[in-house]
C-alpha cells in the first residue's frame, strides 16, 4: 500500500513539475507590428486576458492586431460557432506588452464578452437589435448604442458603461460588478443584482428590481415602479 502511495505521488509531483515547464513566459520585444487577420464570419466576440478590443461598426469585416512582433504568433484570433475568440495562446504567459490591441470591424453583433481583464470599446455609437453583454473577472466593456433589447450580465468585479438609448434593459450585477447605464435612456428596465453589486440607469416608464446582500442601484428618470424587492442590505435611490 506504501509502495502504491509513493508511486501515484511520484506521478502527481512529475505532472506537475511538466506543467511548469511547459508554461511560457514571454516579454514584449518593443517593436510592434501590425498584423491583418484573415477570419471567416462571425457575429458575437469574446476576449480575454488583459487583450484590449476597439469595435467599429462597418460592412467590410477586418480583424487587425497591433502587438509586439514577439506576441503576435500566441495572440489567437480564432472564430468558433459564430463567435470570434481574442485570446492568448493556452501555456503562455505575457510578462509585459508594448500593447496588446486588436481592431475588429463587423457589420452586426448580438453578444459582446469580456473576461479576465480584457477590456472591449465601441469607437462609435453602434446600432443593434438584440444585444448580449457580459463580463467578469475584472474585464470592461464600454459601448455607445441604438438598441430595441439589451442583456447586461457583469460579476467578479467586472465593469460595463454604456450610453444610448434602447426600449428594454435588463441586468444582473454580482461580486462587485459594476454597471453604468445612467446615459443609456430605457423605457423598461428590470434589475437583479447581489453580493455589492453597483448598478446605475435611466429608466422613463416602467422598472423592476430585486436587491440583496449589500446590492446598490441608483435610478434617474420618472418610471413606475412595480416588483420592487430589497433584503440584506441591499438598496435602491431614486435621483432626478
Amino acid at each position: 500500500m506504501k509502495t502504491i502511495f509513493c508511486l501515484l505521488l511520484t506521478i502527481m509531483i512529475s505532472a506537475c513539475c511538466y506543467g511548469w515547464k511547459t508554461q511560457k513566459s514571454i516579454k514584449g520585444s518593443g517593436n510592434v507590428q501590425i498584423e491583418e487577420r484573415n477570419v471567416t464570419s462571425f457575429n458575437e466576440i469574446k476576449a480575454s486576458r488583459g487583450i484590449h478590443v476597439f469595435l467599429t461598426q462597418g460592412e467590410a469585416k477586418a480583424v487587425v492586431v497591433k502587438t509586439d512582433d514577439n506576441i503576435q504568433p500566441y495572440l489567437e484570433t480564432v472564430v468558433k460557432d459564430n463567435a470570434l475568440e481574442i485570446r492568448i495562446v493556452q501555456d503562455v504567459n505575457i510578462e509585459k506588452a508594448t500593447q496588446m490591441d486588436v481592431y475588429v470591424t463587423v457589420p452586426l453583433l448580438k453578444e459582446i464578452k469580456a473576461t479576465t481583464s480584457a477590456n472591449i470599446e465601441g469607437t462609435a455609437p453602434w446600432e443593434f437589435t438584440d444585444l448580449n453583454i457580459s463580463t467578469t473577472t475584472s474585464a470592461n466593456i464600454n459601448l455607445d448604442l441604438t438598441a430595441v433589447a439589451i442583456d447586461v450580465k457583469a460579476t467578479t468585479s467586472g465593469s460595463v458603461t454604456l450610453k444610448g438609448k434602447t426600449e428594454k434593459l435588463e441586468i444582473k450585477a454580482t461580486t462587485s460588478a459594476q454597471i453604468k447605464a445612467e446615459e443609456l435612456t430605457a423605457r423598461f428596465a428590470e434589475v437583479g443584482a447581489t453580493t455589492s453589486g453597483d448598478v446605475y440607469i435611466y429608466v422613463t416608464d416602467k422598472l423592476e428590481y430585486k436587491l440583496t446582500t449589500g446590492a446598490n442601484l441608483v435610478y434617474k428618470g420618472d418610471p413606475r415602479v412595480t416588483n420592487a424587492a430589497t433584503s440584506t442590505g441591499g438598496s435602491a435611490t431614486h435621483r432626478k
